[in-house]
């Protein structure tokens, strides 16, 4: 049987690349992906007139590099990401995020240090870009501004683009909506066409201006001729950056073991119509992330080994590039830290025991009118994929098996849905408890049980009872069933099995359907989306809930952002460090999609998506005090919409039920004492 957990030469899921492995077992010498991750690596590096300035992985401080050191220049939430660097090298330009969570394009002067806003703060702006000749164009809401010497134009496009590219001509600027499709907009025509391209997450200029190269949300690099709309395929990219000559590209491509592995990556210089391909770095568990030309000058970050930046000059230009040489322009020193990530989502706000939770949660629906794309904190179970998942026998190990928590994102995400649609039964006699959990954790979990133990379900009758057996992680995860071994067993991944695992389940469907579209469908009929990221080199899977959203930071409430999303996150919040100390609490953390910046983690890629509905069953309306009350169910929990003074649930024994959380069953619900029955299914 293939294995699909840790080796040396992989970077894997699990939440995957930013694990630090907590053992006292040392399993190899080499370089460890998890370990770099953790502790940072270069994941943007632009040539400037004082230097090289680099982003780290977390994309909240712009440095300058001085010799082994990063020097901070900006940090703010995001402030790196998408940065850019005007022509002369003089100027950075980057976007301003408050604590307030609001937006100001911003312009660094890299010889002075002093950074001047372009506009104020505002709930949303986009990131700068520059034309040949210092034009810069920006975002603010729906307006783009298009700023020079000759004065400052001001249009409406209609809807908000984090990225609006300008030509070199400045004659043009390409951007994204939410959605993927991808425009041209005529700055003196004042016309908009649109890029035959879908699920487009951004575009840059060719040096000419007469070619577009379009990153689309799950990678995929395409390269339009403008003049013809002829698109050319390319192929996934980690990045990309045009030469000077304007027909060819150079990326950094990952070499994709599968959706959640990766076995490194390359850097390759290729033609925009993909007729060739020239190797400049070749793959290597080095794994170069992100490419930048200046000139004849490639810089090349990398995730892997020294967590190093790369020099590459060419003689005969990129174009001709039969003879270079290299030159390191910055290495990290082996066990310490370039970047330092920060708790941001959901404070430190504890979570609760079950039981608590139970209260607070009928206390948090009462009277409550669902509309769409609100979710709420308490209504999706959450499992953390490490501390929350039951400990399984190790058999001939002498302890039991927990390392398996490391790779089982896909079935805690699978289990945390299937909990919130009542399809997994509520069995107290199956509430996880792991002594060996940090202090302060919710001792007692939820749904956990069917992550990694046999059940059948009593929906379907389906028998859970597949087994991983091949050893996986450290040789120590036989025995490990339920939903993480019938998504691994044999030669089964998440993308195979993980629509089945749902549909076993007792699910109506489950389908794959990937892209932003679907994404703000889903959430906004409140269905829970399972989804496949890349927050790193690697695959994750989480439970996205929330669509063009943030949470704050006490997750209280939310702010509307376009380009972010709200999920649980079993591995943790991202923007914490999986792994780290402290950090097992990944409810409502906010995440931003390809090309999109809020402050938050970017989440890079965005693999693939799985749409999943549950049958609903309904009894219509009772009248309260007030307005007409609306009763309803869907598997697992009963629903109230409307206004009322009290509220009871009842069971058919008589017993008071602590939340509208329940097993299928009849139940009484007592509205403003009326009383009616509910079947929940």
């Amino acid at each position: 049987m293939k294995n699909f957990y840790k080796n040396h030469s992989r970077i894997v899921c699990g939440a995957a690349i930013a694990a630090l492995v907590m053992s006292a077992q040392s399993v190899s010498a080499q370089p460890d992906y998890y370990e770099s991750a953790a502790l940072g690596y270069i994941s943007s590096a632009l040539r400037t007139k004082a230097g090289v300035i680099a982003v780290d992985n977390y994309g909240s401080d712009i440095s300058l590099i001085c010799g082994s050191e990063l020097k901070t220049l900006v940090s703010s939430p995001g402030a790196g990401r998408y940065m850019s660097v005007s022509p002369d090298g003089r100027y950075v330009g980057f976007k301003s995020i408050n604590d307030d969570a609001m937006q100001a394009p911003a312009l660094l002067d890299i010889e002075t240090g002093d950074v001047v806003l372009l506009e104020p703060y505002s709930n949303q702006c986009g990131q700068i870009s520059f034309a040949s000749d210092g034009t810069m164009a920006y975002t603010v809401g729906t307006k783009l501004h298009v700023a020079g010497g000759q004065g400052r134009e001001t249009y409406d496009i209609g809807l908000y683009a984090n990225i609006a590219d300008i030509s070199a001509d400045g004659t043009k600027v390409a951007y994204s909506d939410i959605e993927g499709n991808c425009f041209v907009f005529d700055l003196g025509r004042k016309e908009c066409v649109s890029v035959p391209v879908s699920d487009a997450s951004f575009s840059r200029w060719s040096p000419d201006g007469a070619k577009l190269a379009v990153q689309q949300v799950d990678g995929r690099l395409s390269a339009v001729e403008i003049a013809s709309s002829e698109v050319f395929e390319l192929g996934e990219v980690n990045s990309f950056a045009w030469v000077a000559n304007s027909e060819d590209i150079i990326v950094s491509r990952p070499e994709r073991i599968d959706d959640l592995t990766v076995g490194g990556a390359s850097v390759e210089s290729v033609d925009f119509r993909g007729s060739r391909v020239e190797t400049v770095v070749p793959l290597s568990g080095t794994t170069p992330v992100s490419v930048s030309v200046n000139g004849d000058e490639l810089l090349v970050s990398y995730a892997g080994g020294d967590r190093g930046v790369e020099s590459i000059v060419y003689d005969g230009g990129i174009s001709n590039s039969s003879s270079f040489s290299k030159t390191s322009v910055f290495k990290a020193r082996s066990g310490v830290a370039i970047a330092h990530p920060a708790r941001k989502n959901f404070g430190n706000a504890l979570r609760s025991d079950i039981r608590e939770e139970a209260s607070v949660h009928v206390c948090s629906r009462a009277g409550e009118v669902k509309g769409e794309n609100s979710i709420g904190l308490l209504d999706i179970p959450y499992i953390n994929q490490l501390w929350d998942t039951p400990l399984i026998d190790g058999g001939q190990n002498s302890f039991a098996n927990v390392n398996y928590g490391y790779n089982c994102c896909a079935a805690a995400t699978s289990c945390m849905l299937l909990g919130y649609y009542g399809l997994l039964p509520d069995d107290p006699t199956r509430y996880v408890a792991n002594s060996g959990k940090p202090a302060g954790a919710v001792q007692v979990t939820k749904y956990a049980w069917y992550v990694a133990k046999e059940y059948t379900s009593p929906q379907t009758g389906y028998k859970f009872s597949q087994s991983i057996d091949d050893g996986g992680y450290w040789g120590l995860t036989y025995g490990v069933k339920g939903g993480h071994g019938f998504m691994w067993y044999g030669d089964k991944s998440p993308r195979t099995a993980m629509a089945d695992f749902h549909k076993n389940n007792g699910a109506r469907s489950s389908s794959f359907e990937t892209g932003t579209a679907a994404l703000i469908r889903e959430c906004k009929a409140n269905r829970p989306y399972a989804m496949c990221l890349a927050n790193g080199t690697g695959g994750h899977l989480v439970l996205c809930f929330r669509a063009n959203q943030i949470a704050r930071v006490d997750g209280s409430a939310t702010y509307d952002k376009i380009g972010s999303f709200v999920c649980h996150d079993p591995a943790g919040d991202y923007a914490a460090g999986y792994w780290a100390p402290g950090n097992w609490d990944g409810r409502f953390v906010s995440y931003d999609l390809p090309g999109y910046n809020n402050g938050n983690m970017n989440i890079g890629t965005f693999h693939w998506g799985l749409v999943t509905t549950a049958a609903t069953s309904s009894i219509g309306e009772i009248s309260g005090d007030a307005d007409a009350v609306r009763i309803s169910a869907v598997p697992g929990r009963i629903v109230i919409e409307g206004s009322f003074k009290s509220l009871q649930v009842c069971d058919v024994y008589g017993r008071t039920m602590p939340a509208l959380e329940v097993p299928s069953g009849v139940y009484i619900v007592v509205v403003d004492g009326k009383s009616s029955k509910v079947a929940v299914p």
